[in-house]
């Protein structure tokens, strides 16, 4: 049996093609929904945790950052500039989220403790072009050599934010947030300073996310599509087969091996399903390099494992429907 394109393949491509944008939108509403949620919340993640540091001084911070330097954790320091909240100090280790890139990169591990002034800053905040070409953001009349743009398609005010590198900024603020992996506060664990006076203040959570918890009704909803989206592809799955039941019984009829027919007319299957599967996918990589370009290479990898639990799906719903329609179609035919 040769592979053509007939109206049932045309079916099976489109509408699965549909179900796989239905299931990869979903995933960028989240992803979008989970950037407004830390934009509006100062970029900080919901496990942040509010300081109050006194005594940290530079030589402190560097026996804290290489004690912990197998950690994954970001400290900030708060208003470094009495007269805008949003310029920040930062110090960073392992892999951390950075918000979204626009031109250059965020800071790194080598960023640190190496004498250099540096510099993340939002796409709308005016610099000062040196002739070399580099542009430099000063702060008390130093200039913090800028490294990157970060910012969001929308308006935020993501887009006037100011990061500098921690371990080169001298204020006297000993505000503080940290986030860290599997957060215990641990990070300073290992500092036994006595001058080093640590605590945790209570803090009203800002943004959005307050207001868009997911609640009951909609977990409620979500499995309700869920089972439609089932449902459906064993429609799909049922008409295909029964479209080519006929086909089937005739390959029976005039001797042509079963495992041959059943081969045959599972890859017919997986090659269709297959290529709605990756068109799909590759739309929605393209849609998020554009708008989540941050977010692209996980959601590379996102893509790939819904792609095989897709794929599997698939699998197992032809098998049902394999079962359920050919043997009865062929009874029909051979009556």
């Amino acid at each position: 049996m040769k592979f053509k394109i007939s109206i049932e393949n045309i079916y099976l491509f489109f509408l699965i093609s549909v179900i796989c944008l239905f299931v990869f939108s979903y995933e960028n509403y989240q992803l979008k929904k989970n950037l407004i949620d830390k934009v509006s919340n100062d970029f900080y993640s919901e496990e942040s945790e509010h300081l109050i540091i006194k005594g940290l001084s530079r030589d402190i911070l560097r026996n804290v950052y290489n004690s912990s330097s197998k950690k994954d954790f970001i400290l900030y320091k708060e208003n470094i500039n009495p007269e805008d909240n949003r310029v920040r100090a930062v110090i960073l280790s392992g892999k951390i989220k950075s918000p979204p890139i626009i031109q250059g990169r965020f800071f790194q591990n080598t960023d640190f403790f190496r004498n250099e002034k540096k510099a993340v800053i939002g796409s709308g905040v005016d610099v000062k072009k040196l002739n070399n070409g580099d542009e430099c953001y000063v702060f008390e009349d130093e200039c913090y050599k800028v490294i990157g743009r970060i910012g969001t398609k929308f308006k935020s005010k993501l887009n006037t934010f100011v990061y500098l590198n921690l371990d080169e900024v001298n204020s006297t603020s000993v505000s503080f947030v940290l986030e860290e992996k599997k957060s215990e506060n641990k990070l300073f664990s290992t500092a036994s300073n006595k001058n080093l006076d640590i605590k945790i203040i209570d803090s009203e959570k800002k943004g959005t996310g307050r207001y868009l918890k997911q609640d009951r009704l909609t977990y409620i909803l979500i499995s309700i599509l869920l089972l439609v989206i089932i449902v459906m592809n064993i429609f799909i799955c049922q008409y295909w087969v029964y479209k080519k039941s006929i086909n089937i019984a005739i390959s029976f009829l005039i001797g042509i091996p079963n495992k041959y027919v059943y081969m045959n007319l599972f890859r017919k299957y997986i090659s269709v399903t297959l290529l709605s599967v990756i068109l799909s996918s590759l739309i929605f990589n393209l849609y998020t390099y554009i708008y989540f370009k941050s977010e692209f290479y996980e959601n590379i990898i996102f893509t790939m494992l819904l792609n095989i639990i897709l794929i599997i799906i698939n699998c197992i719903f032809f098998v049902f429907c394999f079962i359920l329609y050919s043997r009865m179609k062929k009874i029909k035919v051979l009556r």
